[in-house]
């Protein structure tokens, strides 16, 4: 035994779950609870484990009464009032272990740290909820219990998802199992299978099938229509550039009178002559030069848009890491929707 009376206490409760001994697990757990609030994993997994077995002792022969009681209504006996006697006291004895369950872990989660373990004391409390409200007979005595659970259940779903949405993604591993225990409620305690069902079968979509982030097409034609504007204007600058260079010359011309000999002359009518015919030749292969290279350029762009088009359609999706805890979930709600819709794994499409 240690010096430390906390780990001695730890210490003694795993040797009461060994010997099944779960009531003094819940003794040994409320003590711990008013010393200090703030759990370790250890004394969290205890204190749930003793709880969680102690209704599973309860709840045992509870079942077993309940199967006897229909056989012996659908048999016409006379004896199934004294099978009710036998219920009656499970059934309030189930009730109280949970309402003490949720009065504990209500002071865990005020006492919680982060998102993470309040969501996952939640999951604790949903699952004692719904317990509650399997058990709980629908009479007129139990009717105003069976509502205030019922409500508590759905309200404290809606707190965990909304405080999850703001400060934690969509596929979170805790706000996946809260909507996991509302997708069970639906089937164990409301008997509407077909809907627990859906719903089950649309989480897990979500899941293996996030939704693609939203892709902003380029403005290709914008591109195109700017490049052949500035090529025009390329084209009608240097066309005012030759008219300038032509109103030079003819403004520059040798006079008449300065000329004596006649083969300058005849030099010059050439020379004029040959630069004409150049002149426009020079223009139209510019111009065709410049229209290959905005014709080269649209390849190219298109060339680049295709592949790029072809890489985001063989890019992979932004899926979910494959955690160990995201696998087990995984499996559970997978093999939670073939017992509820009655079908062989291989009917069932998801």
């Amino acid at each position: 035994m240690s010096t430390n009376p906390r780990q001695n206490e730890i210490s003694m409760a795993s040797l009461y779950y060994r010997c099944e001994k779960y009531s003094e697990i819940i003794k040994i757990a409320k003590e711990l609870i008013k010393e200090n609030p703030i759990l370790s994993k250890e004394e969290l997994s205890l204190f749930a484990q003793g709880y969680k077995c102690k209704l599973n002792e309860i709840r045992k022969p509870l079942v077993k009464l309940l199967e006897i009681e229909k056989k012996e209504k659908n048999r016409g006996s006379t004896h199934a009032h004294l099978i009710r006697e036998l219920i009656n006291p499970k059934i309030s004895e189930i009730i109280n272990l949970c309402d003490d369950f949720n009065s504990q872990i209500d002071i865990l989660i005020l006492k919680a740290k982060n998102f993470d373990d309040m969501a996952n004391l939640s999951r604790l409390k949903l699952d004692f909820l719904r317990y509650k409200c399997q058990f709980m007979e629908k009479s007129e005595e139990n009717e105003e219990e069976y509502q205030k659970a019922h409500d508590e259940f759905f309200e404290t779903v809606n707190k965990m998802e909304n405080i999850g949405k703001e400060f934690l993604g969509k596929n979170n591993i805790n706000l996946l199992y809260i909507q996991l225990c509302k997708c069970v409620f639906y089937y164990e305690v409301l008997n509407k299978s077909k809907e627990a069902v859906d719903f089950g079968k649309n989480l897990l979509r979500d899941v293996l099938t996030p939704p693609e982030k939203p892709r902003v097409p380029k403005p290709v034609e914008k591109v195109e229509e700017k490049k052949e504007e500035e090529v025009k204007s390329v084209l009608e600058e240097e066309k005012k550039s030759e008219k300038k260079e032509d109103t030079n010359k003819k403004n520059n011309k040798p006079s008449a009178k300065k000329t004596n000999s006649s083969k300058p002359k005849e030099e010059t009518k050439e020379e004029k002559e040959k630069s004409k015919d150049i002149e426009p030749k020079n223009t139209e292969s510019r111009e065709d030069t410049l229209n290959e290279k905005t014709l080269s350029e649209k390849k190219t762009e298109n060339n680049f848009s295709s592949k790029e088009a072809t890489k985001d359609s063989n890019a992979p999706s932004d899926k979910m890491i494959m955690t160990p805890e995201l696998k087990q979930f995984i499996y559970i709600l997978r093999t939670d929707i073939i017992l509820w819709s009655g079908k062989h794994e291989s009917d069932v499409k998801l």
